[in-house]
């Protein structure tokens, strides 16, 4: 099952789709839910979820920086799918979350269609990326490399 972990400051908003969102009708379980994005870094690095739903204004750790430090701290392939989300229809934050790296990006107030629409494709990511770890697994094994 693939994990997602929940990062939102408008508490309501997060319990909300922490809660409605039949996280396991799209293969997903949900492992963690953080109220600003500091939490929700400390949440990537002990968990290591597969996709991470993140609001970009919250406090401490914004989710632009959020995208920043998971790309700084973390190996391409240990960084989680993250999903970006705002209430703000401004350009300018699409581009800004899309050239750091987020999958995708959703505005506030969620469509549950466009929402279903945004899992079913990170499910499928999540299962490409996984793929291609084990096939570079498989080739590694086959030429004695080991990765200690």
């Amino acid at each position: 099952m693939r994990s997602v972990v929940v990062a939102e400051d408008e508490e309501l908003f997060r319990r909300e789709l922490a809660a409605a969102t039949p996280w396991e009708d799209f293969g997903f379980v949900l492992v963690g839910e953080a109220a600003d994005g500091q939490e929700a870094l400390e949440l990537i690095r002990e968990r290591k979820p597969d996709l991470v739903l993140a609001d970009i204004r919250m406090p401490r750790v914004d989710g632009l920086a959020l995208l920043a430090r998971v790309a700084e701290e973390l190996a391409e392939d240990e960084r989680p799918l993250i999903v970006l989300i705002t209430g703000h229809s401004e350009f300018e934050y699409a581009r800004s979350a899309l050239r750091l790296g987020a999958a995708d990006y959703l505005l506030k107030p969620l469509d549950d269609a466009e929402l279903a629409a945004v899992l079913v494709r990170m499910a499928e990511e999540t299962d490409r990326r996984e793929r291609g770890r084990s096939r570079s697994e498989e080739f590694r094994a086959a030429l004695g490399l080991t990765n200690d």
